[in-house]
């Protein structure tokens, strides 16, 4: 089974390249979605009303959107191909759903306010329909009338990551993640490449976080704190769903299964959370057949191994770098993971040449004594080699990657040093 799809691949190489030179890239896409380059290379506009928005999001250019203030939505906004749209500050707000259909891929959705309280074209805040490598980053849902942010129609390649889902004047239907829409449809099966990290399930929110039909989804590193939780993550029928480093606080059922038909029962593997199976630490409780069909499970099933590159923090530190940073809160990121983990000045440079053949030079800053692994990743999210892998001392450093015996293309180079984690591109033109 193919992770990616090869059109997504070819359909945002261009731009991958184009991104090293550009120097507004303001995120890198990671999970699933790593690939997603957005609206990268094309067009730079600001928008503070919905005729100038739909237009830039349904035209077949590349466009890197920027929303001002508030913009109230009539119908859907559907969003085409290699497109970012992204907020202002921290009061760029979109009310209506926003969609991304089949046949459109590679978009970026970040640092955005987003409620549907009216129910407008879906009636969620974001539905993917359908649509290939879409990255969803740092945006807050507050009462989006259907879901949060629903993933449908064997839609494919997405990362959903560091984001706040909270219900404050709804009450019903407060559910948020849905991962494939309904049972019996078999056009769904292999697709909802799907990853969760460090996400905030926050007030009122009470099912699907995430509820997985399908899907192979990664949920690593999230917050959950919700008293009206009936549960937290679902899997279901065919679906494979690997639980890192979570965090449940004073929560129902961290994971559970429930089945439906007699198709093959959802798996799911729980390892690194704060929590084990059954155990009510943290306020936690697990409660078997409070719905017809569901039931409790160790997670101790054999799933997928997630084909990128991550760092799983230290799940004690998962609640206050989350609550701090999820959501809107207009910070700029550079990196595959959060920056802010540590003071002080770590940094990673773009390494120098590039594009180069064969060898290139690789700059890092630790402001403070680390254990460093910096390492190349291909463009598959695959570790091709380590360059380091030590205990360093504060100083600026440089270190050489000879690619002599590796084939042209775009690979990426990572940093761990403590709980920061840093991640660029370079390119090999032989």
């Amino acid at each position: 089974m193919k992770i990616f799809n090869d059109k997504c691949m070819k359909s945002v190489i261009l731009l991958i390249l184009l991104s090293i030179y550009t120097p507004n890239i303001l995120c890198v896409s990671d999970g699933f979605a790593f690939n997603a380059t957005g609206g990268t290379g094309g067009t730079e506009v600001t928008v503070d009303n919905e005729t100038d928005l739909l237009t830039y999001a349904a035209s077949t250019a590349p466009y890197v959107i920027t929303v001002s203030g508030t913009i109230q939505l009539t119908n859907y906004l559907q969003i085409l191909s290699n497109k970012t749209i992204q907020g202002k500050d921290s009061n760029a707000t979109i009310v209506g759903n926003i969609i991304v259909r089949t046949g459109n891929r590679n978009v970026i959705l970040r640092n955005l306010n987003i409620t549907n309280p009216l129910g407008i074209g879906e009636g969620d805040g974001i539905t993917v329909r359908g649509g290939r490598c879409v990255y969803i980053n740092h945006c807050t849902f507050t009462d989006c009338k259907d879901g949060c942010c629903d993933i449908v129609a064997a839609a494919d390649s997405i990362t959903v990551s560091w984001c706040r889902f909270h219900y404050v004047s709804q009450t019903t239907h407060l559910l948020v993640n849905l991962i494939g829409s309904a049972d019996g449809v078999p056009t769904d099966i292999g697709k909802f490449h799907v990853t969760f990290h460090h996400n905030w399930w926050d007030k009122n929110c009470q099912e699907r976080c995430p509820s997985v039909r399908y899907g192979t989804v990664h949920v690593y590193n999230n917050y959950y704190r919700s008293d009206s939780l009936h549960y937290c993550v679902r899997t279901r029928l065919y679906a494979e769903v690997l639980v890192e480093n979570n965090f449940f606080d004073n929560v129902k059922n961290p994971w559970e299964l429930l089945v439906t038909t007699s198709d093959p029962v959802g798996k799911l593997k729980a390892s690194g959370n704060n929590v084990t199976y059954l155990d009510t630490s943290f306020g936690v409780q697990w409660l078997p057949g409070w719905y017809t069909g569901q039931s409790l499970i160790p997670g101790t099933d054999s799933v997928f191994t997630p084909p990128y590159p991550y760092t799983l923090s230290n799940v004690f530190d998962v609640k206050d770098s989350v609550t701090k940073y999820a959501g809107n809160v207009s910070i700029v990121f550079t990196g595959v993971n959060l920056k802010t983990n540590e003071p002080g000045s770590f940094q990673l440079y773009q390494n120098y040449p590039n594009p180069f053949n064969p060898a290139t030079n690789i700059k890092f800053s630790l402001f403070k004594a680390s254990h460093v692994e910096l390492s190349i990743y291909n463009s598959l999210g695959q570790d091709v080699t380590r360059l380091l892998s030590k205990d360093m001392n504060p100083g600026t450093y440089a270190t050489v990657w000879n690619a002599s015996g590796f084939e042209s293309g775009v690979y990426y180079y990572r940093i761990v040093a403590g709980n920061f984690v840093d991640t660029k591109k370079l390119l090999l033109l032989k």
